[in-house]
C-alpha cells in the first residue's frame, strides 16, 4: 500500500512540473510548422514575427532598385507592386536568397507574374500568382483602362541567411511595392527549399525537337508553370502538339510523367476556356477560328507535387508557334549543380 501511495505521489509531482497551471495560457499557441498554402510540401515554421516592406519604386536605368533586403533566417510570404507606366517590357527582377552571389529568379517581371508573349493584361486567379487588371476604370479620366495592373505573388520564398529582391531596367519605371515576410528567432529554421524560377521562349519553336520547360539537377519538387502559345502556323489547331513529358531522375530511376494535347495537360478539354481554380487555369485567349488561336494556361502542384532526388527534365513537344512558358521550383541549394543555361536570352 505504502509503494502505491508513494508512485501515485510522483506522478502527481511529475505532472505538476510538465503542465501548466489551470489557466496558464501555453508559452506559444502557435503550431511549429505548418503548411504552406500554395506549396502544401513546403512546411513553414509557424512561430514568426511579421513585417512588412513598402517602397516607393524609382528605377534608373542600369541600376538595380531594392525592394527587399533582409538578414537571417525568414521568408517572404507576399509581394505586391503597381506602376505609373503602361510599359514595362524592360523591367526585370531578381530574387538572391542567402548571398549565393547567383539570383534564384532573374527575368521579365512581367513573365515572373505570368504575362507571357506580350499579350494584353489579363487577370490571374491562381494559387501562387495574382493579378488585377483595371478593366472597370472608366470614370477617372486620369485612370484608363490601360493602366498597369495590381500585381501579387504568393509563392513564399524561404530563406537562412538572408534575402535580396530588387528590380533592373534599361527605361525608367516608377511605382509602389509592398513586401510582407515572417522573421524567425534564433534556433528556428526554414526548410531547405529555396524558390526557383526558369523561364523559356521560342519566336517560334522548331517542331524538330522538343521546346525546354525547365532542366535542372539537384534535389527538390516541381510546383508550377505557366506556358503562353500564340499560333503561327495555321495547318492544324495550336493544342495539337501531343503534350508535355516530364523525365524524373533520368539517370538514376528514370520516370515519365507523359501529357496529351495542350489543354488535356491543364485539365481542360475542347481549348481554351477562361476559367480559373487555385491549381489550374487559363487566364487569356483569343479565338480567331479553328486554327487561329492564342492562349495562356497555368498549373501549380499543390495536391500533387512532382518531387526529383537527382533530376527533372520538363519539355513539351513543339509546333511551329510562339512558347514561352515560367516553371517554378524549390531545390536545395547545397545539392544544385551547375545549371544549363536557358533558351531566353537571360
Amino acid at each position: 500500500m505504502r509503494q502505491l501511495i508513494v508512485s501515485l505521489w510522483a506522478l502527481a509531482v511529475t505532472t505538476a512540473l510538465v503542465l501548466p497551471a489551470a489557466g496558464d495560457p501555453p508559452s506559444d499557441p502557435f503550431p511549429a510548422v505548418c503548411a504552406d498554402p500554395a506549396v502544401p510540401l513546403l512546411q513553414l515554421p509557424g512561430r514568426f514575427q511579421a513585417r512588412r516592406t513598402n517602397s516607393r519604386i524609382q528605377v534608373v536605368p542600369g541600376q538595380p532598385f531594392p525592394i527587399f533586403e533582409a538578414d537571417g533566417a525568414g521568408c517572404v510570404r507576399h509581394c505586391w507592386f503597381v506602376f505609373g507606366q503602361r510599359e514595362i517590357a524592360a523591367l526585370q527582377i531578381v530574387i538572391e536568397a542567402d548571398g549565393t552571389g547567383t539570383p534564384q529568379v532573374r527575368m521579365p517581371f512581367r513573365s515572373f507574374f505570368g504575362a507571357l508573349l506580350g499579350f494584353d493584361d489579363y487577370h490571374i486567379d491562381s494559387a501562387g500568382l495574382v493579378n488585377f487588371p483595371n478593366f472597370t476604370v472608366g470614370n477617372d479620366p486620369l485612370l484608363g483602362p490601360a493602366m498597369q495592373p495590381g500585381w501579387n505573388c504568393y509563392l513564399p520564398i524561404p530563406f537562412a541567411k538572408g534575402c535580396r529582391i530588387w528590380l533592373e531596367s534599361t527605361t525608367p519605371v516608377q511605382g509602389a511595392s509592398m513586401i510582407d515576410s515572417q522573421h524567425y528567432a534564433d534556433g528556428i529554421e526554414p526548410p531547405a527549399f529555396r524558390l526557383h524560377a526558369e523561364r523559356n521562349i521560342a519566336l517560334p519553336a522548331n517542331p524538330a525537337e522538343p521546346f525546354r520547360i525547365l532542366e535542372t539537377r539537384g534535389v527538390g519538387f516541381l510546383a508550377g508553370f505557366f506556358m503562353g502559345y500564340r499560333q503561327q502556323n495555321h495547318d492544324d489547331m495550336v493544342f495539337h502538339n501531343s503534350g508535355t513529358r516530364i523525365l524524373v531522375d533520368g539517370a538514376t530511376d528514370p520516370q515519365h510523367i507523359d501529357g496529351m494535347n495542350v489543354e488535356d495537360d491543364f485539365g481542360f478539354a475542347w481549348g481554351f476556356n477562361q476559367y480559373q481554380s487555385r491549381w489550374v487555369g487559363c487566364p487569356y485567349r483569343a479565338n480567331r477560328g479553328r486554327n487561329d488561336q492564342d492562349g495562356v494556361f497555368y498549373r501549380f502542384f499543390g495536391p500533387d507535387p512532382i518531387p526529383y532526388r537527382e533530376s527533372l527534365d520538363f519539355t513539351s513537344m513543339a509546333r511551329g508557334d510562339d512558347y514561352e512558358s515560367v516553371a517554378f521550383y524549390y531545390q536545395i541549394p547545397a545539392v544544385n549543380a551547375e545549371k544549363p543555361a536557358t533558351g531566353d536570352g537571360r
